[in-house]
């Protein structure tokens, strides 16, 4: 053993060794993260932000940096020098277990128990990927050293290899998306295809930015599109060396083109000559007065002289010369304020000290844009920059001293000045971020717009797989909680985000929860309409109504414990009459299987209804079996019939049904016992007695025989039978 580490936590979680120095990290169960020296045994640095055990931690390869994650379900990327907390990335849906930095990319992987593998850019603090497929706990996760390849852990049973080379398209597309023009240079010269550098090209023409056009247009040798460029901003002395490329590369209609642009008649008329082209070239000289060469040629096509039209005026066509050479469109200059510079003369002094030695991946590198006269055949670079050096302060300036009298001391203006520059304010965080970071509600999450988040969350929480009946509920919940402004007719419509509560009072710097268009209250209302229908006998209707209150209840949000028990009593509300009309309409398509019609009508009676709808549903069975000829069991469900408070007409049938059939038996045999406890079986509609084994709905809790689990639920239509789920959570109180 080289070494002993002693620290007063009584677990270890994590530890990375540093690539050069003799550091180690240890990640503890206190959720502090310890520096040491393992050489002279001494700790270095402690850092201490994670609410609760960190179990990841690891060292950037060159960065002053290292990242870790916790239990909190939190990543932090860490300076060591400047011994604090850069930022926190946010996204992960439980335990964090490993983190690690790729070895060149400035991506994070890391493992989490949601069952997922994220990978981040750090830099744009961004989530690039999210890598699904494990069943389990996601043990640890790790970048292969060369190839875009990542290797995955999992309490599944199954160790996992992803493909993620299409990571860097993703980064390009996203870049342009974004408008992010720098990260979409170092993406392309990643990938170095002519698609994207011309897509590059097509983006940055679009903001203006002509350094990075012409970039893109000679990595991709398209010189005809350059010497247009350099047309229409002006730089004529280059469209003269595309013209000499154009030659050079016998590439004669580009540079007929150029001649065009530049006006030069004798170049164009030389062209045409060199091409075979002698009546044009003659026309073109005699023309605009080339008279010399106009004679020569006419000497060469002897007999075959064009004639020229009589009496017209000729002039030369040449585009229209810009009113000045032009480079990039010019950009909101922003300045720190007086603040901002504060801050980094105390807390911050040393910190850009720190990043001197800064690689490449902060999209700071050198773009190697060609200059275009160094260009020459084939699109090969010269270089002149010993001459550059030579001729760099002489050449053509005239450079000499002057005889001029003492320089007057120009007198200083009293009082500070004060820039005229806009100081443009800081972008916040998106309201919408907030409330996803502050939050494990599913209907905040589809408020906020993160419909993925959501949906793992309800995946977690209940066990749903089929999203289709949601997706209306979750654009409604994002619309709901945002209103659109328009400011002028060409201007894009803003999107404000709308919180909960929200008064003029309000703190700024205070962030409420989203103002959801889904309530309790709206429930209760659908819950009368659903009784209605089901009294009126419009079981379509009514099934429809309950179950439109099943798939809105999992992005309810409350703000009590009281009411949480209220929303997990609607679902066992609602679940009894999903169960009992899908029965009644099954029983009423199957007429000629009497005998099955008598048992699913007698299953419906074994639901929890509303008196009155009990009342309904027994007053229909008796008839029924009584009409079957099972007596027995029609004088059965009279009896029951007279003990729930019937009126005075399902009383007086009620009695004469249990005259009638006395002591009657049944005349077909059903698969019902009313003495022994059961319940009906969701997916086949068989009683399933006290005692079988039987699986259940994690969100509704339908219960199913065995061999349907697996299955989706045939009552929510949402979750999965038998899938392991956490419970409902719609409220803030019960994660307190």
């Amino acid at each position: 053993m080289l070494t002993k580490f002693e620290t007063k936590s009584n677990r270890v979680k994590g530890l990375a060794f540093h690539p050069r120095r003799p550091w180690i990290l240890a990640s503890l169960h206190s959720g502090v993260i310890q520096m040491w020296d393992y050489r002279m045994g001494t700790l270095l640095d402690r850092f201490d932000e994670h609410d609760g055990p960190v179990r990841g931690v690891h060292f950037h390869a060159t960065q002053p940096l290292f990242v870790s994650g916790g239990d909190d379900y939190k990543i932090k990327v860490w300076n060591y020098k400047t011994h604090r907390c850069l930022f926190t990335l946010h996204g992960h849906l439980d335990y964090i277990r490993t983190v690690q930095f790729h070895a060149e990319y400035p991506w994070i992987v890391s493992a989490s128990d949601d069952q997922t593998i994220r990978i981040w850019n750090w830099q744009s603090r961004t989530c690039v990927a999210v890598l699904t497929g494990h069943n389990h706990y996601v043990m640890c996760a790790s970048f292969h050293p060369e190839e875009d390849l990542v290797v995955s852990a999992s309490l599944d049973q199954t160790v996992r290899v992803w493909d993620i080379g299409a990571l860097r398209k993703k980064r390009f597309n996203l870049a342009l998306e974004s408008g992010n023009i720098q990260i979409a240079v170092a993406s392309a010269k990643e990938l170095d295809d002519k698609d994207h550098w011309y897509r590059l090209g097509i983006e940055a023409l679009r903001q203006g930015n002509v350094g990075i056009v012409e970039y893109a247009y000679q990595r991709t040798k398209n010189f005809d599109r350059l010497a247009f460029l350099y047309l229409i901003t002006g730089y004529l002395d280059k469209v003269g060396f595309m013209c000499k490329i154009a030659g050079q590369n016998n590439n004669f209609m580009g540079q007929f083109h150029n001649a065009l642009y530049l006006g030069d008649v004798r170049k164009r008329v030389e062209i045409l000559e060199n091409t075979g082209q002698l009546a044009l070239a003659y026309v073109t000289a005699a023309t605009h007065g080339l008279t010399e060469i106009a004679d020569r040629l006419a000497a060469e096509l002897g007999e075959n002289i064009p004639s020229l039209p009589d009496g017209k005026a000729s002039s030369l066509l040449i585009p229209p010369a810009p009113l000045m050479s032009c480079s990039d469109w010019p950009l909101l200059r922003v300045m720190r304020g007086i603040f901002d510079a504060g801050l980094d003369a105390t807390g911050r002094a040393d910190q850009d000290e720190d990043y001197d030695d800064a690689g490449g991946d902060w999209g700071d590198e050198d773009l190697e844009i060609v200059d275009v006269n160094n260009v020459v055949e084939n699109g090969d670079v010269v270089d002149h920059s010993e001459e550059d050096e030579v001729n760099e302060e002489e050449g053509g300036w005239d450079l000499e001293d002057l005889e001029l009298p003492p320089e007057t001391e120009t007198p200083k203006a009293a009082g500070p000045a004060r820039s005229a520059l806009f100081v443009a304010p800081t972008p916040g965080m998106p309201v919408s971020q907030i409330w996803t970071q502050k939050s494990s509600l599913a209907g905040e999450h589809a408020a906020a717009g993160n419909f993925d988040t959501a949906m793992r969350l309800l995946s977690r929480q209940l066990g749903i797989k089929n999203f289709a009946p949601l997706k209306p509920l979750f654009l409604d919940a994002h619309m709901g909680s945002h209103t659109f402004l328009r400011a002028f007719t060409s201007a894009p419509v803003i999107s404000v985000a709308v919180e909960k509560g929200w008064s003029e009072s309000a703190s700024p710097n205070v962030r409420g929860p989203p103002a959801l268009v889904f309530n309790f209250s709206q429930m209760d209302d659908k819950l009368k309409a659903a009784y209605k229908a089901t009294t009126e006998g419009k079981f379509p209707e009514a099934l429809r109504q309950f179950l439109s209150i099943l798939h809105t209840i999992p992005l309810l949000v409350v703000d009590s414990r009281r009411e949480v028990d209220e929303v997990k009593e609607l679902i066992v509300i609602v679940r009894e009459y999903v169960l009992g009309l899908k029965m009644e309409v099954k029983r009423k398509e199957m007429k000629d299987d009497p005998i099955r019609q008598q048992e699913l009508a007698a299953y419906f009676t074994n639901c929890k209804l509303q008196k009155v709808h009990m009342r309904l549903v027994l007053t229909s069975t008796m008839g029924l079996c009584f009409k079957g000829g099972n007596y027995a069991t029609a004088a059965n469900f009279a009896r029951m019939l007279l003990e729930n408070s019937p009126n005075e007409a399902q009383s007086k049938k009620a009695r004469q049904v249990v005259q009638a059939c006395g002591d009657r038996k049944d005349g077909r045999q059903l698969n019902y016992d009313f003495r022994n406890p059961f319940v009906v079986c969701g997916a086949t509609f068989v009683p399933i007695y006290q005692g079988q084994k039987n699986v259940s709905c994690p969100y509704c809790g339908s219960r199913f025989v065995p061999s349907v689990e697996g299955e989706l639920c045939s009552i929510c239509e949402l979750s999965v039978v038998g899938a392991d789920a956490s419970g409902l959570l719609c409220s803030a109180t019960q994660s307190r």
